[in-house]
């Protein structure tokens, strides 16, 4: 067990550092002229001092991320010298096994936030700057896209290397190791709807900065006012249109009230009642709020889309708006996709805890 533990940390550390060795040959940020591995972090670092002195806001938000990747490995060494001065007493700490599964989880995902958040913002900086930076060259969106990928997974390698290791100690060392995994999974389930969660509230910042429809200068508008004269201008040229779009917000308005449903099923027949309390209620609930899943993702799938498509057809030259090009709408729809993919997530497993008391409590 030992010597397939000890390998399975081999090839973990090995497949992090493998990946991040890549990205050092191959940069999005990539020189001019060839420059060996040292030189060519110099350019990095000279490239991110000017990109931060020249943006306050990119400055606040890779200050962020520094601060998360630091975050994260102070929480990761306290949950280590928890697990190695705390969890091996005879008396086994309940509340210390709980709080550094806490603590080991919550540094894991802060040590996934600058490959997920500063590369891409970065990238997007440099393409809008393409005169300003006569050392390097963008590499190509699918060499960035490479480069992302495997940023991100050379940390999650690191993160299954460090809780692989993390467990077998754990198992190893500790009075209730069986206690001490169980904790770790209910906390693991956990984060898995507040990572959501939380991922879909940081979507909302970048879909206001990469909007396609913009007010023109001399111009003031509110993001949700220049939406609806947008749609207005569909419709008063396009008439075929009018169909499409009808049919969207029918669909919409069915999917919220079958939001209302769900949540008033659960509150007449659980939450309110004093002593008659139908826990049953949970499944057509359930149902309801599967359906309204369905029917808000197919429409965050399909319809922005095609909105865009014709949006780009529109004759805006009198209009107090533009359509920007299609480079920004991918940007921003991107993040769209992010979004509704958390909110899913999110949806999903509170209606499977909901379900799961049903079970649970009886």
């Amino acid at each position: 067990m030992l010597i397939t533990v000890l390998i399975l940390l081999v090839l973990l550390l090995a497949l992090a550092l493998w990946l991040g060795y890549r990205n050092l040959q191959h940069p999005y940020l990539q020189p001019v002229k060839s420059l060996g591995i040292k030189d060519q972090l110099q350019l990095q670092h000279r490239a991110r001092q000017q990109l931060t002195q020249q943006s306050p806001k990119l400055r606040a938000l890779f200050g962020f991320t520094q601060l998360a990747w630091i975050v994260g490995l102070v929480l990761i060494l306290i949950s280590t010298v928890q697990l190695e001065t705390k969890l091996t007493l005879l008396i086994f700490p309940t509340g210390t096994a709980i709080t550094s599964t806490i603590l080991l989880i919550s540094g894991g995902l802060l040590l996934l936030i600058p490959a997920l958040m500063w590369p891409s913002q970065s990238y997007h900086y440099w393409a809008r700057h393409t005169d300003s930076h006569p050392e390097f060259q963008l590499s190509t969106a699918k060499e960035f896209k490479r480069y992302r990928r495997q940023s991100i997974g050379s940390i999650i390698f690191l993160d299954l290397f460090i809780l692989i290791a993390w467990v077998s100690r754990a198992i190893s060392t500790s009075t209730a190791p069986i206690l001490v995994i169980e904790y770790l999974v209910i906390i693991a389930i956990a984060a898995i709807p507040i990572t959501a969660l939380i991922t879909f509230l940081i979507q909302f910042p970048y879909l206001y900065q990469t909007r396609y429809v913009t007010a023109k200068p001399g111009q003031s508008a509110k993001f949700w006012t220049l939406n609806y004269r947008a749609n207005r201008e569909l419709l008063k040229q396009q008439p075929k249109l009018k169909k499409s779009l009808l049919s969207v917000t029918i669909a919409r308005s069915v999917a919220y009230i079958f939001t209302l449903m769900a949540i008033w099923t659960l509150y007449t027949n659980i939450i309110a009642p004093s002593f008659a309390t139908d826990s049953s209620a949970v499944f057509p609930a359930a149902v309801f709020a599967l359906i309204t899943l369905i029917i808000l993702e197919t429409i965050g799938a399909l319809w922005p889309t095609k909105r865009y498509h014709y949006l780009q057809q529109l004759k805006t030259d009198a209009l107090p708006f533009t359509v920007h090009d299609n480079e920004r709408f991918k940007q921003f729809h991107y993040h769209l996709y992010y979004l509704n993919l958390c909110a899913g997530i999110a949806w999903v497993t509170l209606w499977i805890a909901i379900v799961g008391s049903y079970y649970y409590f009886g």
